[in-house]
């Protein structure tokens, strides 16, 4: 234990009252944050124990550091987190002693180590100190610290005072640090969560993204580069027109690569909406070639429809592009139309051609049927097929209940 000196200037101090302490209790009471009751304890005590600067420390989870809470100078011990190897009180917070006091702590060796946390000490001319631990239950927790700008300020009965100010303030500020500490703990959660959905919010959209670039090139460039690799198996050399039909199906194949990257980037369908995207689609697509392309609603109705649920006009304008597509390519169709109608709720929007038709009821789907009705399943739709091989066309029929309120 340290000897303490008390000098001729010192006064003596009474030990502090019972009414005192009531008045620290009710001091505390009704803040909820170490902040506030710090510096209401700062304020109680400064007639008893007379001070420039208060503060608490007290250990961090591991205990190998400190969290302090100052009030009156503010100084770097407040700003973060100290290394208890470094304090100037080590040897109070480690329980070789019961307290610590300096008469002048600006030439005392036990401040002035290799390597101490003493600055705050030297530029706020913290001469006179006393220390005194916070204990719980017979296990240290912390540490009452108070400051005097003038040396020799604080003999044994501020020691005791301090003490006892530390042993009724001490449950309250462990409850206070217990319940920051549960507070961090739940926001860190919190957090984690948040990262955790949010990563895997971003996987699905990724897979989902990298499922429709699958379905576009499956449906468009694999089916063209098929088609070109068997007419290349076959194909003179020296016939120009068939070397012609090759180049102008190897330049589709092109364009439909270059259009895949072009899906990817802000579209019509994102500054317009689904209306104006499947208007500007159909005539690029029929354009230069013997098809007509119909439209048989107002596109800004759909748009206006559609704003509040993206995720499914996306989904439907890849649907109306893959079966527009098949019907140029495959279909020898003269007319495409597309009509809209939604009624109590549901909605239908059917893409009809004039073209030879497909067969179905076959045991296999085509690839490019099973795609649209894959694509259906994402946003809740189903997808039908009406056709034939005698010539009378396609109709392909996309329903769904929306959740958007009626235009």
């Amino acid at each position: 234990m340290n000897d303490i000196k008390i000098h001729q200037a010192t006064q003596y101090v009474q030990l502090i009252s019972r009414e005192q302490i009531v008045q620290i209790a009710q001091a505390l009471a009704g803040h909820v944050d170490l902040p506030a009751a710090v510096a209401a304890i700062s304020n109680e005590i400064n007639d008893v124990i007379p001070h420039n600067h208060f503060d608490v420390a007290l250990f961090s989870e591991n205990r190998d550091e400190l969290i302090v809470y100052e009030t009156g100078i503010q100084t770097s011990w407040g700003l973060k987190r100290r290394q208890v190897a470094n304090s100037p009180i080590q040897d109070l917070l480690l329980g070789m002693v019961n307290h610590m006091v300096f008469e002048d702590a600006s030439n005392d060796k036990r401040v002035n180590f290799e390597g101490s946390d003493n600055q705050p000490i030297l530029d706020f001319n913290l001469r006179s100190r006393v220390h005194v631990r916070i204990e719980i239950g017979g296990s240290i927790i912390g540490a009452l610290s108070l400051s005097s700008q003038r040396a020799a300020s604080y003999a044994e009965p501020h020691v005791q005072a301090a003490q006892i100010v530390a042993n009724v303030v001490g449950p309250y500020f462990y409850a206070l640090r217990s319940a920051e500490i549960a507070q961090h703990e739940r926001l860190e959660h919190a957090k984690e969560l948040a990262l955790r959905k949010g990563a895997e919010s971003l996987t699905q959209s990724m897979e989902k993204e990298r499922i429709r670039i699958g379905m576009d090139l499956h449906d468009q460039v694999l089916a063209d580069l098929s088609r070109l690799a068997l007419k290349l198996e076959n194909t003179d050399l020296s016939d120009v027109e068939k070397i012609n039909e090759t180049k102008e199906t190897l330049t589709m194949a092109i364009q439909d690569v270059r259009n895949i990257v072009e899906d990817a980037k802000p579209t019509l369908l994102e500054f317009f909406g689904l209306g104006t995207a499947i208007e500007s689609f159909l005539a690029q697509a029929t354009r230069n070639i013997m098809i007509e392309g119909k439209l048989t609603f107002d596109p800004p109705k759909l748009d206006k429809t559609f704003a509040t649920v993206p995720h499914k006009q996306l989904t439907l304008y890849r649907i109306i592009q893959e079966a527009v597509n098949n019907a140029v390519r495959h279909a020898d169709a003269t007319e495409i139309e597309i009509s809209y109608l939604r009624q109590q709720r549901k909605s239908e929007i059917k893409i009809k051609d004039n073209g030879c038709g497909i067969t179905l009821g076959k045991s296999k789907p085509l690839g490019g049927m099973q795609n649209m009705k894959a694509r259906g399943k994402l946003m809740g739709a189903q997808v039908h097929f009406d056709s034939s091989d005698s010539n009378t066309g396609t109709c392909i029929t996309i329903t769904f209940s929306d959740t958007v309120e009626d235009c």
